[in-house]
C-alpha cells in the first residue's frame, strides 16, 4: 500500500534528523 511507503519515508526522515542533531 502507499501508506506503508509514507510511513517508511517518515522513518527515514526522522533518522536523518537524528543524525544531523
Amino acid at each position: 500500500e502507499h501508506r506503508v511507503s509514507l510511513i517508511y519515508a517518515r522513518l527515514k526522515y526522522s533518522k536523518l534528523l537524528s543524525a544531523q542533531t
